[in-house]
């Protein structure tokens, strides 16, 4: 796998059209998962509330991640951290929880 240097800093990540829809899943998969719970408006709160230190926690959770892989939490894990460390994600999430509570 070549590594593409010019966007090294860069904080959005050019994620394949797979991985994409991964996300897409996950996100429609948490915002289902907290709208069924009854918990989308606290979720969507938070979510809006801590945005601006999503990729703070991102980063923390890669720490982390050895921890989350004794425990047995490693891919629910790394899909969270990758989550988070992209903005536009963030959002989306966010945008989902809210047509979730509008529906409700």
């Amino acid at each position: 796998m070549a590594i593409n240097w010019s966007n090294m800093w860069s904080l959005e990540d050019d994620a394949s059209p797979e991985e994409a829809r991964q996300m897409e899943g996950a996100i429609e998969e948490i915002a289902q998962g907290l709208a069924a719970r009854q918990l989308g408006t606290p979720a969507l709160w938070l979510v809006e509330s801590c945005q601006p230190l999503a990729l703070l926690g991102s980063q923390a959770m890669i720490f982390f991640q050895p921890v989350a892989q004794i425990l047995g939490l490693g891919l629910p894990w790394q899909r969270w951290s990758r989550l988070l460390a992209q903005r536009s994600q963030v959002e989306a999430l966010a945008r989902r929880l809210e047509i979730l509570e509008s529906e409700r």
